[in-house]
């Protein structure tokens, strides 16, 4: 990869992380098969539909 391309990207990532609202991912926790970060995807729910989250419960 170009060096200038993969900074970049480097940029891009950092903007989103710092004022985007993004999250960066983890691959420790990120299901391939599911194509989704559980306990990412749980957080979200949390925060954006608590009462939908505890109608869950």
């Amino acid at each position: 990869m170009d060096i200038k391309e993969r900074r970049f990207e480097e940029d891009i990532e950092e903007y989103m992380l710092s004022f985007g609202g993004y999250i960066k991912g983890d691959l420790k926790t990120y299901d391939r098969e599911k194509a989704v970060d559980i306990p990412k995807l749980i957080d979200f729910i949390k925060k954006t539909q608590p009462k939908n989250w505890k109608a869950c419960l």
